[in-house]
């Protein structure tokens, strides 16, 4: 008894000290990957099923004491949610078209000036407007519609990868778990769309001049830069992920003729990851981490499943995760507020991430069809804003801009089938697709698992 007062004494500190300013554990500071899974079996059973079965009258013939799991997974997207929660085809556009006309914009930093390329380019004038009084630099004639002087950039998005989990309990209700995984991530198929037209402002001339002094050197203008816009790969580590877990059931209406036979399952945890993850890479364009983009993290969740014990069962949860701030050697930020996905210079900055939160909600059977289970997960998470410091001040920078743009919704839907091939042993498939989002990728997950059970 003293042993399980001590734990639970600890498990309550750890929540108490958590929630100040640490709020969860699958989310990622990942707008690709956004809630990773690392088994196709439902991730909040925490080695109680054993004990819910009994609870029904079964025997699983095992002790749920220790799991582990190993799963492949294939993801890909080749669309994106803009920020209106509109579905884009030019997956790259997420946050906005790629203002080429919008580099001329704003004051150099210090010590900092236009390429030759950009130079040349900020001293032609708008035909349409007449005596050459308005030059490309001069932002009030940016274009609204996001045609004039923009690109759409879209591409196709892979990610490969064997993802492992290992969850063992140390007394009857709380235990711990490790996830990680090893992934391959490939951006490929990129394109870069002239949408330039005359419109109401501008002329066939003032097409044809963007066109020869800035869309047709893109390449030219993104090397002056210093931005990597070739097809992007990179393969390694996902991050470590670390959990405590507490569950316990609580059985209720147990041999009633008149109300059904109920099983609740409160469950808390706290998660943290190490970020062991590839670093997210700034001076690339197309660049993907493999996980939180080298931040660590720490997090909680709490939630509660209800077992009909002669039927379904439901469950929800909510969550957070706060993410650790990071120093960036070179990141590109915007110098005027219309400049849009591609910014002339970039300079030192702090990341303080913002934070995930969500809430998922959760419909399964077990055993519904022999010793096959079902289990269908709905989640909606939100990212706020990050904050983002210069490491060296200049108010030609405006990371104020970069800041209002980091927020990003994902809401998706998960569907799993597990079936256990022994009371030891079940295999697992699992398919997860978005449903909305905003600022994310449209990623599509088919998983492949194998866990053993002791």
């Amino acid at each position: 008894m003293a042993k399980k007062a001590l734990f639970r004494v600890l498990f309550v500190a750890l929540v108490c000290i958590a929630h100040n300013r640490l709020l969860l554990s699958e989310t990622a500071l990942n707008q690709a990957d956004p809630y990773p899974h690392f088994s196709a079996d439902y991730a909040r059973e925490y080695l109680q099923r054993a004990s819910v079965q009994k609870m029904k009258g079964g025997n699983l013939e095992r002790k749920d004491r220790l799991n582990f799991g190993t799963s492949v997974f294939y993801q890909n997207a080749s669309s994106s949610y803009n920020d209106a929660g509109d579905t884009t085809e030019s997956m790259w556009n997420m946050r906005g078209g790629w203002n080429m006309i919008g580099l001329l914009y704003g004051n150099p930093p210090t010590g900092k000036s236009l390429g030759d390329k950009l130079t040349a380019a900020s001293t032609q004038t708008f035909n349409a407007l007449g005596s050459g009084a308005a030059e490309f630099n001069e932002d009030e004639y940016n274009d609204a519609t996001q045609k004039f002087g923009f690109f759409s950039v879209s591409g196709k998005y892979r990610k490969i990868g064997i993802r492992f989990d290992i969850e063992g309990r140390i007394t009857d209700h709380f235990g711990v778990s490790v996830k990680t995984g090893v992934s391959d991530i490939m951006c490929s198929n990129v394109e870069f769309s002239n949408l330039s037209t005359k419109g109401t402002l501008y002329a066939d001339d003032d097409v044809a001049n963007a066109n020869t002094l800035l869309m047709n050197q893109y390449k030219d203008i993104a090397a002056e830069i210093g931005l990597d816009i070739e097809e992007y790969n990179v393969n390694g580590l996902e991050d470590i992920r670390l959990e405590v877990f507490w569950k316990k059931p609580f059985e209720r209406n147990k041999g009633s003729k008149v109300w059904p036979h109920l099983i609740f399952l409160p469950f808390a945890s706290i998660q943290g990851s190490l970020g062991t993850a590839s670093n997210h890479e700034y001076t690339k364009a197309f660049s993907i981490s493999t996980g939180n983009r080298g931040h660590a993290s720490i997090g909680t969740t709490c939630g509660v499943i209800i077992d009909f014990a002669e039927t379904v069962e439901i469950g929800a949860a909510i969550g957070g995760a706060h993410f650790f701030k990071k120093d960036i050697t070179k990141m590109f930020i915007p110098t005027n507020r219309y400049q849009s996905s591609i910014f002339p210079f970039s300079t030192s900055a702090r990341i303080a991430p913002g934070k995930n939160l969500f809430f998922e909600a959760h419909l399964g059977a077990f055993h519904f069809l022999d010793k096959l289970s079902i289990n269908a997960q709905y989640v909606f998470q939100h990212h706020t804003k990050d904050n983002i410091t210069l490491l060296t001040e200049d108010s030609a920078f405006i990371p104020e801009k970069l800041e209002d743009e980091s927020t990003w919704t994902s809401q998706s839907i998960t569907a799993n089938l597990a079936y256990d091939l022994s009371p030891s042993l079940n295999v697992g498939f699992l398919w997860q697709t978005p449903v909305r989002g905003k600022k994310t990728f449209k990623s599509s997950t088919l998983m492949l698992s194998i866990k053993g059970i002791f």
